[in-house]
């Protein structure tokens, strides 16, 4: 580091101000590796694990999109956050196949707040080993729920193919699926690493969907 960073570095307020907005493009690049179905459109929900110094930075940066995220659990000092289309999501745990296998979990009568506070604590139960694993966060993260029932009824064995999740059925049309999840995630980092932020990326993805997936 040259002598007019250091000599910045003692300025007032410059050092949290600098060392924010390097933990703002970590978790940027986090958000874009991990979530980019999200973020393109292509998927409901993402699963978003991260250390716990750069939490603040995660709430900064989605506080400025329209992305809904939900703190599930944290584990030797590492976040787990759901990250969601709050609308689309909502939709899918009301469709009857998904909320009738959400009811027999033990969500019956709950919306999608109550279900998610309820999601969290069984996860957090889990990580304490003091419970069972909840297996509906599957349903959560917009799997198909043929996907979500085979892997328990089988243990999460026996699947015909293993991607973003453990696929039971219509193996070709879920491959093809996961080929544009890896396809947009590359763009999106590939945007990233050349200075777009994180609103910039998912405008790009918005206004010009049909053109990019």
């Amino acid at each position: 580091m040259n002598e007019f960073m250091i000599s910045r570095l003692k300025m007032p307020g410059f050092r949290e101000e600098f060392f924010m907005r390097t933990d703002i493009r970590k978790a940027e690049l986090q958000i874009v590796f991990q979530c980019a179905p999200l973020l393109s459109g292509l998927k409901i929900s993402n699963l978003l694990i991260i250390d716990e110094n750069l939490s603040e930075a995660v709430a900064r940066i989605l506080s400025v999109t329209d992305i809904s995220v939900y703190w599930l659990v944290c584990s030797r000092n590492r976040l787990s956050f759901l990250l969601y289309n709050d609308k689309e999501l909502t939709d899918y745990l009301l469709r009857n196949d998904v909320n009738q296998m959400l009811e027999q979990s033990g969500y019956a009568g709950l919306d999608t707040e109550q279900a998610l506070q309820l999601l969290s604590g069984r996860y957090q139960r889990y990580m304490e080993k003091k419970g069972g694993f909840p297996h509906e966060i599957g349903l959560f993260l917009g799997y198909p729920v043929e996907d979500v029932k085979g892997f328990i009824k089988n243990g999460g064995k026996n699947c015909l193919y293993t991607g973003y999740w453990k696929v039971y059925r219509n193996i070709s049309e879920k491959t093809k699926l996961f080929a544009r999840f890896d396809y947009v995630r590359e763009l999106m980092v590939l945007l990233a690493c050349h200075g777009a932020e994180l609103p910039e990326i998912i405008d790009i993805f918005h206004s010009k969907n049909q053109l990019i997936l």
